[in-house]
């Protein structure tokens, strides 16, 4: 596997629409891309998750340019402590399904997660990144 690039992406807030409960939207964390090929990446990393817990994931993402703007699309999974507990979705020894849609321009990308509308809608990530 040879990465045509690589890049390094900082979490660093989120919002929970139409949240049911308290939620931390204060997420940090840090992640590691390798770009495979022009339209796709794989990406892992960690960061404070929703509940305040280390969450660690792991991702493909696809992606188009349409002039400046970037969309995409994600899908992976993600270890959530107490998963069990906290999460209403399909989950095994803490590690639950996670994809969504992404936008991007330049640094800044936004992420969209869609929920089961039991804590929460749905959850949009802001994040940076920086190739190298």
């Amino acid at each position: 596997m040879n990465c045509l690039s690589f890049y390094l992406i900082a979490s660093i807030v989120s919002a929970h629409i139409n949240a049911t409960a308290d939620l931390n939207e204060n997420n940090p964390g840090l992640g590691l891309g390798c770009q495979l090929r022009p339209a796709f990446a794989v990406e892992a990393g960690f960061f404070e998750d929703s509940y305040s817990n280390t969450t660690v994931y792991g991702i493909g993402i696809v992606t188009t340019d349409i002039g400046p703007l970037e969309i995409g699309a994600f899908a992976g999974i993600a270890r959530y402590p107490d998963a069990d507990i906290n999460i209403a979705l399909p989950s095994f020894h803490d590690w639950i399904p996670v994809a969504g849609l992404q936008a991007g321009i330049g640094p800044v990308l936004l992420r969209l997660l869609p929920q089961d509308g039991v804590i929460a809608d749905a959850v949009v990530t802001l994040q940076l990144r920086t190739i190298f």
